[in-house]
């Protein structure tokens, strides 16, 4: 509609002009001189001005394609801290055990899901340290646990080794990397050292995976590795963590897999190029993203945007360098340049018009000077025209003023939007120049602009420039251009400012909210007022496995688990309508049927009247949080090689078993256990001999109590037993006489057969004491005595 109206005022104005120069006394050359300079002029700076705008639409890709940069090197640096967390977790599990065996590494790493979760790490595992003279003795221990075959590679002798004693998945081309020498290679040596000294996770420089040693493209690739220290030694210096070595925990990465989904949406947009180190050579190149797709997008275009990065992943820089793809130089916004030449002709061509009008009118009233009357008309039109002019100038929206160059550049011009934009008054402006109302140095810059639009004759464009008006810094987009004379001498400077303040906040604001939006790890969606759902980002569909078209519009009941009852969400929103938000864990239902447990915040926006308009959503998954929270709670609460209660657990139910007893006048009994001459098995058959049998003794105990007893295991060949709701002593007399028969048969163990027997010391709760660590006084003064007596038998405790 704006187009059509412009182009009738264009074609009313051209039919005026006709009808201008039909009149005989339009005969003067220098009218059509003067409308071809001003339809010059126009067009010249309509020109200056369109590929300015397609200057600020390049400048404006470049900063999104930095912003997409940033992004890239962010995701990357999030996902290998998230590794670095795994592996955290790793070494918690050797922090919080005696020993850990490799059932237990098995489970951990399995129930981590690595092909699911962790893209690109390709094994999980355990470099224990092993010095020269123990390498005959750590072969031995593990060949003994089943791996007949098991011997640190390559061969060789040194004076410290680095076997890969755990690896999961234990399958495949990982048993390649079983035994491993890691000290053995000077890179991967390199990064285990450096994490010693310095107790932090450490990348090793680009390797080729022992597991892809065969492979006939094998990728580039990297480890990561992580010290573990001997429990309860030491580690605040350099020396103490030397010292206090076991060994290190180890991530296998594979370039390509590991950067499998980073891109995103840019990977069709940009090339991505990793290199290790800060050299840019093809021998340190760690991935391309064209090769990653199997073939070039690149098709021999060269990208308008380039920018490099560099990223610290374990201690060691990595070099990204991107460029665009065609894909993201044909997204350019061309729109707005075309506009403004479509427009900028249209004015051009009013304004020739407007001056062959004014210099028709002049050359009329000349000709006609001899009628009084018509002279006076031609006089009266003339100053209509300059004041609709002057009018024109003073009110429009653009900050327009004239300096005097041959005068210093003084103003001798300044309008309304003038006043507006500067907050300068005329009287404070007009006579003086720059220096008399901006600082030394921006009134510098912008003489400097005024003196070289004079010397070169020509337009002087200042796409963004910031300047204080007052106390508050604006943004203008400003033109200078020299006026000439009839001699065609530079006489006055024009300046146009357009202030864009507004625009460029809202811009930045609105480029911030989205990229937020999108780019949040938690999920987020957001209804309207009858809590239908408007919008949802990424991490929404990555959670719950339903697509923005799938839920646009749907209610966010449809993802309720059915866990939570009425009464629960009739609370959550009266907290909600009442404080203008409700947070919360909950659980709710993926699209494929998985209940999970999520973290969920709820906000309410309201209008200017008060009402609610929309609903905000943001939640997290929090399954992997809460499952590792069980295992770390387990771990701390039970014993790493039988799995039963350890001392702190026992520690707590017997003093909520004494608790219980004490209210309802119950008895309950408390058994020490040791076992006989397990230190002469532990010296002939070795510890792993020892620690099966501490294992098949602790399963006979609980499999000859019941379910509600509790059967610890303190330390070393030391069990604890606790029975409550007993009758009398005969009760724990003949759970002893149960459990040492039990006991006494044999544990076949590795093709041999192993015996053993029990001494146990019993006291009863009140009978003995109300004393919780006296009962454990009494009944382990009992089991000394019990092994006084010859063993193999329980002794009660004696009382005074």
């Amino acid at each position: 509609m704006i187009m059509n109206s412009a182009e009738s005022r264009i074609s009313s104005s051209m039919q005026k002009v006709r009808d201008i120069l039909s009149h005989p006394a339009i005969q003067a050359p220098q009218g059509l001189l003067a409308a071809s300079l001003v339809l010059l002029f126009s067009l010249t700076l309509t020109l200056w001005s369109w590929h300015q705008a397609k200057q600020e639409v390049i400048a404006t890709a470049q900063k999104i394609f930095e912003i997409r940069a940033d992004e890239v090197k962010t995701a990357i640096e999030s996902r290998m801290e998230t590794y670095i967390q795994v592996m955290r977790g790793g070494a918690g599990l050797f922090d919080a055990s005696v020993s850990v065996e490799r059932e237990e590494w098995r489970i951990y790493v399995q129930k981590l899901n690595l092909h699911k979760n962790y893209p690109g790490l390709q094994a999980l595992g355990y470099h224990q340290f092993v010095s020269g003279q123990d390498k005959e003795s750590h072969e031995k221990t593990v060949r003994a646990e089943g791996f007949i075959n098991y011997a640190i590679h390559p061969a060789g002798q040194r004076s410290e080794y680095a076997p890969l004693v755990f690896t999961e998945p234990f399958s495949g081309k990982n048993l390649h990397v079983f035994g491993y020498d890691a000290y053995s290679e000077p890179r991967r040596r390199a990064a285990l050292e450096v994490a010693r000294d310095t107790g932090d996770a450490t990348a090793s420089a680009k390797i080729t995976l022992m597991m892809q040693k065969d492979d006939k493209k094998p990728q580039p690739g990297f480890i990561m590795v992580l010290p573990v220290y001997r429990h309860g030694q030491p580690a605040a210096s350099i020396e103490q963590r030397r010292a206090a070595l076991t060994g290190h925990i180890a991530a296998a990465f594979c370039t390509y897999d590991l950067m499998a989904g980073i891109l995103g949406e840019s990977q069709s947009k940009i090339d991505l190029h990793i290199f290790d180190g800060t050299t840019i050579l093809l021998e340190n190149q760690f991935y391309d993203s064209d090769q990653a797709r199997q073939q070039s997008l690149n098709n021999g275009h060269k990208g308008n945007f380039t920018t490099q990065r560099n990223a610290d992943i374990g201690g060691r820089i990595w070099t990204l360098t991107f460029s665009s793809l065609p894909s993201f130089d044909a997204d350019l916004d061309h729109q707005r340049p075309r506009t403004l030449l479509f427009f900028g002709v249209m004015i051009s061509l009013l304004l020739a018009t407007l001056t062959w009008a004014l210099i028709a009118a002049r050359t009329m009233a000349t000709a006609r000077a001899s009628a009084l009357g018509r002279m006076q008309q031609a006089m009266r039109a003339l100053k209509e025209n300059e004041s609709l002019l002057d009018n024109i100038v003073e009110n429009i929206p653009i900050s327009v003023f004239i300096k005097a160059p041959k005068d210093a550049f003084r103003i001798t011009r300044w309008n309304k939007a003038s006043e507006s934009i500067f907050k300068l008054p005329r009287v404070r402006v007009l006579g003086r120049n720059v220096y008399d109302n901006w600082s030394q140095e921006q009134a510098d810059f912008y003489q400097s602009c005024d003196e070289r639009a004079m010397r070169e004759g020509k337009i002087v464009d200042i796409p963004v420039e910031a300047s204080t008006a007052g106390n508050t810094t604006i943004y203008l987009h400003t033109r200078k251009l020299p006026l000439f004379d009839a001699e065609g001498k530079p006489s006055h400077l024009l300046v146009i400012c357009d202030d864009i303040t507004e625009h460029k906040r809202t811009e930045d604001q609105l480029r911030l909210a989205a990229r937020v939006f999108e780019n949040s790890g938690e999920a987020i969606l957001t209804t309207d007022r009858d809590n239908h759902i408007i919008s949802v980002n990424q991490a929404f569909s990555a959670i719950t496995g339903y697509s923005a078209q799938e839920v646009i519009g749907a209610n966010p009941k449809i993802l309720s688990s059915g866990k939570q009852g009425k009464e629960f969400y009739q609370q959550m929103w009266a907290t909600l309508l009442e404080t203008g938000q409700w947070r919360g864990e909950m659980w709710d239902r993926r699209k494929d049927g998985e209940i999970y447990p999520k973290w969920l915040h709820i906000s309410t926006i309201k209008n200017d009247e008060g009402e609610v308009i929309n609903y905000i959503g943001s939640f997290s998954d929090i399954t992997e949080r809460k499952a590792a929270e069980e295992h770390i709670r387990f771990l701390a609460e039970h014993d790493g090689l039988t799995r039963l209660p350890n001392r702190m657990l026992f520690q707590d139910r017997l003093k909520q078993a004494i608790a219980h007893a004490g209210r309802r006048q119950e008895r309950l009994a408390l058994m020490f256990l040791d076992l006989d001459h397990f230190k002469d098995i532990n010296d002939s058959l070795g510890h792993n001999i020892g620690d099966l049998l501490l294992q098949a003794v602790a399963e006979r105990l609980t499999q000859n109590v019941r379910e509600g007893d509790t059967v610890s295991r303190q330390g070393g060949d030391e069990f604890i037993i606790l029975l409550a709701g007993i009758e009398n002593a005969g009760d724990a007399a003949l759970v002893a006489e149960k459990l040492l028969a039990e006991v006494r048969q044999p544990y076949p163990l590795s093709g041999q057969e192993v015996n053993i027997s029990f001494s146990i010391g019993i006291s009863l709760y009140p009978d003995d004491s109300r004393d919780m660590d006296e009962l454990r006084r009494k009944a382990d003064a009992a089991m000394y005595q019990a092994k006084q007596d010859g063993r193999n038998t329980y002794r009660f405790s004696a009382r005074e």
